[in-house]
């Protein structure tokens, strides 16, 4: 054993291998029978309720201070993982590096949280990634989502525990998000202004920018679907396609500036299908049900429905 400063590991009778640096670092860490614990304490108060746990890493004043019996847990960074506190034996595998990661975890499970504030507020969440300052910093129950970026996931929060498999990679990607589910946003502020919705697919810088609250939608391209508010099961793919819809359904605009409308009259209509770049670009207000296919193909369409 190693141990330098003030009551650093001063409690422990039998336990071998530890690392304890810094005024009352690992102590109340006491092996009753001989133990090979390899923790890793170094910084004031580090890992100081820790009786039994083996196998953890804590550096950074009050650094998992709280847990008695975790095992297998990284805190770097100062008050990292402070509110952790198995009272059963627990294989964690908790990580949160940067000030104040996870630092209200109390019984969640194998959660990764890099940055400053990263995963702040999660209390019983499991299976997350958060990377990135601010990252999921707002939620308290929900588990395995990935927010990866500054800011990415900012406000959401389960009340209740939620498996939400939400991934936002990118800039403030999904930084509105509140209880939406299944969500994937990649792209710096993708998805920054939805909060409600489910099952969607966004791609693309500031792609479905919009306060979304539809579901089953698909936007890939700088911004695609960057004015949707409502609607669901739309389909748009290229840079700019259905830029201005606001809220039609089950419109597929698949090229370059396809479908992507007037920003004076947005598209409210649904059921319109544009293929080839610049297809059934002016589209607008109440067009609806309307086929082209090809490029600039029906680029003289505004409000007319049903055309082929």
């Amino acid at each position: 054993n190693v141990a330098i400063g003030l009551e650093a590991l001063g409690a422990d009778t039998q336990g071998s291998r530890n690392i304890a640096i810094g005024n009352n670092a690992l102590l109340l860490q006491n092996h009753t029978t001989a133990t090979n614990s390899y923790n890793i304490a170094i910084g004031h108060s580090a890992a100081l309720a820790n009786t039994v746990g083996v196998r953890n890493v804590a550096i950074g004043a009050f650094t998992l201070d709280a847990d008695t019996k975790g095992q297998r847990s990284v805190g770097i960074g100062y008050a990292a993982l402070s509110a952790q506190n198995f009272t059963t034996a627990t294989e964690t595998y908790n990580t949160a590096v940067g000030y104040e990661a996870g630092n209200s975890l109390t019984t969640g499970i194998h959660n990764v949280l890099i940055g400053g504030g990263a995963g702040d507020a999660l209390t019983d969440a499991d299976f997350n990634i958060a990377i990135g300052k601010g990252a999921l910093s707002a939620d308290t129950l929900g588990s395995s989502s990935i927010a990866i970026g500054e800011g990415a996931l900012l406000n959401q929060n389960f009340t209740t525990a939620t498996a939400a498999h939400n991934v936002c990679v990118g800039h403030a990607t999904g930084n509105q998000i509140t209880n939406g589910e299944r969500n994937v946003i990649i792209g710096g502020l993708a998805g920054d202004g939805g909060q409600t919705h489910d099952d969607c697919v966004i791609i693309g810088y500031e792609a479905g920018a919009g306060a979304l609250t539809g579901h089953d939608n698909t936007f890939v391209g700088k911004d695609a679907g960057k004015a949707q508010t409502s609607g669901q099961a739309n389909t748009y793919i290229g840079m700019n396609a259905g830029e201005n819809v606001t809220t039609g359904s089950v419109n597929t605009f698949i090229g370059s500036s396809a479908g992507v409308g007037n920003p004076s009259n947005k598209l409210t209509g649904s059921n319109n299908t544009a293929v080839g770049q610049g297809a059934l670009q002016d589209v607008e207000g109440s067009g609806d049900g309307n086929t082209c296919i090809g490029r600039d193909s029906g680029t003289a369409i505004t409000t007319g429905v049903s055309n082929v």
